[in-house]
């Protein structure tokens, strides 16, 4: 107790001695300066309610290096010459400033209250809206929300699947189905590039990152249906990223245990570069799945953007993406119950071996744009897309069924009372795949009074080599291995030829396909406005033929909109229609068991959408009220 006593004497001391040399300070400071500055202004500053103001600056407007701020309770005090006029003023913001003049005598002392009066400005809601994509199918979506969603993924697609007629079963998926379509019906533009995804992918826990780098989005435009003609061949929606274009240096860093990311752009003179890099892991998240087991998986891409602005009327910009994703996994075990409320069943699996998926992917895209005036533009764009994937793994499994007791009130209640069975199986494969994408594209537009014209053509160069090798046996008490000469039942391999091991599966196909594609396609926007009323009209054409199976599609697309001016609502009414003819890709050719079928003809289907928004005020807030009715006809579809 003394000694503690002791130590509280010592820190008492200590704080004295510290305010009784700061106070010294200060008296030494003010008399250093009290040959030039015999006099003093002091008060007290206080809004119109008389609240004291902290921080308020009070300053010697002819010696702007002197001056002082006041404290917790609105006082200030400043010396000042004497026998001269000294103007002295206070600012703070949100105020306006207080000016006054003060000539005092030697060692006057002169106490000066300041109320300072607020100022405010009522600014009236800036409501900033692009009426192009209004009038349209389309939807903008707010880049930095989309952002802040937390997801497993931090991927914009977790915000694609929040809007109407959009659905998804897996959350470790970026893929989504819109209006009841599959998800290899969607199409994605990045800066007008189509991008791809990979081909061997089972599950979402494979799939790694999404192409799309939400670091880079400057907007994003969705649409899922009755979209216009120049947006490609795919029957279900599309989704129009645009990566911005920087005008100074930013940079952005996020670190976590799931997801990292780090992203850095600038503008130096004539050259802009946009850059990001992403790393995740799901591993942390697998580890809650029904089957146990070493989940290893790693996802990594790095993403650029470069622009280079010859003149104001010429520009070449390169895109440039990588990615590898790799999915190992060491499974042990798994349990699984099933049946119904009045027959239940468990399956316990004991499992060894190992999977070792990786798929890696590299797209490039050089565009050339000319801008001859404000009204036409002209753009010629190179891109290739390559993909190496590979899926192997070898996995032993032998499994063990049980009946669980289901009656409420025994005491072995959801245990297993009764044994239906054992068995094993083995899943084998050494798939391949390698595919390479060449596009080159032709595009512009002009504006020619209301109308606004817009065509393009492409043609697309594709390589596939797809190697196939894979099995699975089945076994259940031995009945699929081999037996002995002096056993029941066996029979001379050498006397019957086609007697084999007989598989659950067996796949084995070396495949190649080398195709070419071509499309066109003009639209032309007419834009209608009175005084009654602004009408929008989208109409146009594309068609695309594909060497393979020798498919010449054609798709007329028209969007009418209207923006009734009487009604003295700020109501647009939309109708869109459409028919959408998809051309198959290499995995719509492939069946389960490896063989092509080269004869197969482009999936179709007709949109019809009916829809409005209405922007309107309730509870001094901005609100938007959407409706919209559908109906998609769809046939010829290939189911795999």
């Amino acid at each position: 107790m003394n000694g503690l006593r002791k130590s509280s004497s010592i820190i008492w001391f200590t704080l004295f001695f510290a305010l009784v040399a700061n106070k010294l300070s200060a008296q030494v400071h003010s008399d250093a300066k009290s040959d030039t500055l015999k006099a003093l202004v002091k008060g007290v500053i206080t809004d119109e309610a008389g609240v004291p103001i902290q921080f308020v600056n009070v300053i010697n407007v002819d010696k702007a290096t002197i001056g002082t701020s006041t404290d917790k309770e609105g006082y200030y005090q400043l010396m000042v010459d004497c026998n001269v006029d000294v103007r002295i003023r206070a600012t703070f913001i949100g105020y306006s400033n207080y000016d006054f003049v003060v000539n005092l005598t030697e060692d006057e002392v002169r106490v000066v209250d300041i109320v300072m009066k607020s100022v405010s400005e009522d600014l009236q809601t800036v409501v900033i809206e692009d009426d192009n994509v209004r009038s349209t199918t389309f939807d903008r979506i707010n880049a930095m929300a989309a952002t802040m969603i937390p997801n497993a993924s931090n991927d914009i697609g977790a915000v694609i699947k929040t809007l109407p007629g959009v659905s998804s079963v897996n959350e470790l998926s970026s893929q989504y189905s819109v209006r009841g379509g599959n998800f290899d019906e969607n199409i994605v533009y990045v800066n007008g590039i189509e991008v791809f995804r990979p081909f061997l992918t089972r599950s979402g826990q494979q799939e790694g990152l999404s192409f799309i780098n939400s670091d880079l989005i400057s907007s994003i435009s969705f649409s899922a249906g009755g979209f216009e003609p120049k947006y490609g061949d795919k029957m279900s929606s599309v989704l129009d990223i645009t990566y911005r274009t920087p005008q100074e240096f930013g940079a952005s860093l996020t670190a976590g245990l799931l997801t990292s990311s780090l992203h850095v752009e600038d503008k130096l003179g004539n050259f802009t570069y946009l850059a990001g890099v992403r790393y995740k892991t799901n591993k942390f998240l697998l580890g809650t799945m029904e089957t146990e087991g070493d989940y290893n998986p790693t996802f990594s891409d790095v993403q650029t953007l470069l622009n280079y602005k010859f003149s104001t009327k010429f520009d070449v910009s390169f895109l440039g993406n990588f990615s590898s994703n790799r999915y190992v996994f060491i499974p042990e075990s798994r349990e699984t119950t099933f049946g119904t409320l009045m027959e239940s069943y468990r399956m316990y699996m004991y499992m060894e071996g190992r999977e070792d998926d990786m798929f890696t992917n590299g797209l490039y895209a050089v565009s050339f744009n000319y801008h001859p005036s404000k009204i036409t533009n002209w753009s010629l764009v190179f891109s290739g897309y390559h993909s190496v994937e590979r899926e192997f793994y070898d996995v032993l499994s032998e499994y063990w069924i049980g009946k669980l007791d289901n009656n409420l009130g025994s005491d072995d209640y959801g245990n297993v009372v009764q044994s239906m069975g054992v068995g094993t199986f083995i899943s084998h494969a050494r798939n391949s795949y390698k595919s390479s994408i060449y596009t080159a594209e032709l595009k512009g537009s002009t504006e020619y009074g209301s109308h606004f014209i817009s065509w393009g053509a492409q043609f697309r160069q594709e390589h596939v080599a797809d190697v196939l090798n894979q099995w699975e046996l089945v076994d259940s008490a031995g009945y699929t291995l081999p037996v002995t000469p002096d056993s029941i039942g066996y029979v001379d391999p050498s006397s019957q030829p086609d007697f084999n091991l007989q598989m659950y599966e067996y796949v084995k196909m070396n495949n190649t396909l080398n195709s070419s594609r071509a499309s066109v396609y003009v639209q032309d926007r007419w834009t209608f406005d009175t005084e009654l009323m602004e009408m929008n009209l989208i109409y146009g054409i594309r068609a695309s033929y594909w060497n393979v199976n020798n498919d010449f599609d054609v798709s007329p697309r028209l969007t009418f909109s209207l923006l009734p001016k009487s009604w003295n609502k700020d109501v647009m009414l939309r109708f869109s229609t459409g028919y959408y003819s998809q051309q198959p890709f290499y995995r719509e050719l492939r069946d389960e068991h490896g063989v092509l079928h080269t004869d197969v003809k482009s999936q179709k289907s007709v949109h019809f959408v009916a829809g409005s928004d209405w922007n309107l005020f309730l509870w001094n807030r901005p609100f938007k009220f959407v409706s919209e009715i559908y109906y998609k006809y769809l046939y010829d579809l290939i189911p795999y």
